[in-house]
């Protein structure tokens, strides 16, 4: 008996030794987390919220949205590079923890298939909605985590790249108006 399990052990030790070892992963960050979110999220992001907008001025109301099945298309195409996009954010040497760091970038994914859904649907006002849950899930990100990847960047103090989403992707504060003419 003791031999039967003198032998298994040494099989067993052989097996483990001769095992492949783990493959290094083929696929590595080439880029830093910023290149990433300034040459595609934030082009991808802004597509979106520019698709699918109602602005009122002095002259009125006035409703954007894809006028044709290729517009609607580009929309789409968009908010899936925007869900694929999000999966970069998960490479080793961008991760900032498991814990919001991951929530974050699965619901920026999330969201950004539902407005590839609605965008599918030709759906404005779906489109509108999942465009507004992807501007909260970007400001709550950045509200985050923004400063502490400015500081691995800069390796210093952040730079004053904006803690919310990019311009344009929010309703506008409309100037103040100006002072009335002394006379």
């Amino acid at each position: 008996m003791r031999k039967v399990c003198l032998v298994v052990l040494c099989l067993m030790a052989l097996l483990v030794a001769c095992a492949p070892a783990a493959k290094e992963p083929e696929f590595k960050a080439i880029s830093t987390t910023q290149d990433v979110m300034e040459s595609l999220v934030a082009h991808m992001a802004q597509e979106v919220w520019d698709s699918v907008k109602i602005e009122i001025d002095e002259k009125g109301t006035h409703e954007t949205r894809p006028k044709n099945k290729e517009e609607w298309q580009e929309v789409a195409y968009a908010a899936r590079g925007l869900a694929e996009a999000s999966t970069l954010l998960m490479y080793e040497g961008r991760v900032e923890d498991q814990g919001d760091w991951a929530k974050f970038v699965k619901q920026l994914s999330e969201t950004s298939l539902q407005a590839a859904k609605a965008a599918d649907d030709q759906d404005p006002d779906k489109l509108m909605q999942a465009g507004g849950d992807i501007y909260e899930v970007c400001t709550k990100c950045h509200e985050t985590y923004l400063e502490s990847v400015e500081k691995k960047r800069t390796g210093g103090a952040p730079s004053a790249a904006p803690l919310k989403a990019p311009p344009g992707a929010a309703p506008a504060t409309p100037p103040p108006a100006p002072a009335p003419e002394k006379k």
